[in-house]
C-alpha cells in the first residue's frame, strides 16, 4: 500500500496488524515544485532533503531521472549534452532510496526514445553503470 508520504491518509489506520505489512513510494522530483528546478538542487534534494521515511518498510516503487517538462529539452538539461550530471543525480536517488527498502526505477524498458525513463536506455547511454554499487564512488552525495 502506499505510505503516509502519498498524502492520503494513515495506511495502517484500518489494519489490527501490520507485521507482513510493506509500503510504497513514488517519487519523481521532477512534479515537486518546492524543489528549484536546477541541477545542483535536484542532487541536494536527493542526497540530503528528501527523506522518503514514514511507515515502515517503504519501498520507492518508482522514480526516474525525468525533469520538468518546461526545461527537458533545453541546453542546461538536454540529455545528450548533460549525461554526467544525470549519472550523478541517479547515483543521488539510488544512494537516497537505499536507505529505506530498495527501489524500482520507473521501467526496464520504454519507447519514448528517451533514457531518462528508460533503464535499459539509460545504461546504454552510460548514464546508469552496469554495476550499480560504483554509484558510491560517482560523489554524487
Amino acid at each position: 500500500m502506499m505510505n503516509n508520504k502519498w498524502g492520503s491518509g494513515d495506511p495502517t489506520q484500518y489494519l489490527t496488524d501490520n507485521y507482513y505489512a510493506a509500503y510504497d513510494d513514488h517519487r519523481y522530483i521532477k512534479w515537486d515544485s518546492s524543489v528549484a528546478v536546477n541541477q545542483q538542487s535536484y542532487i541536494s534534494e536527493s542526497c540530503y532533503n528528501d527523506d522518503r521515511g514514514g511507515n515502515w518498510p517503504t519501498i520507492v516503487g518508482e522514480w526516474s531521472i525525468s525533469v520538468p517538462d518546461n526545461v527537458q529539452w533545453t541546453s542546461g538539461w538536454d540529455p545528450n549534452s548533460q549525461k554526467d550530471f544525470y549519472k550523478k543525480w541517479f547515483a543521488a536517488q539510488v544512494i537516497n532510496y537505499e536507505r529505506q527498502q530498495g527501489w524500482i526505477f520507473w521501467t526496464w524498458k520504454s519507447q519514448l526514445g528517451d533514457y531518462r525513463w528508460s533503464y535499459q536506455d539509460a545504461v546504454a547511454a552510460g548514464v546508469i553503470p552496469t554495476d550499480l554499487g560504483s554509484v558510491y564512488n560517482i560523489g554524487a552525495c
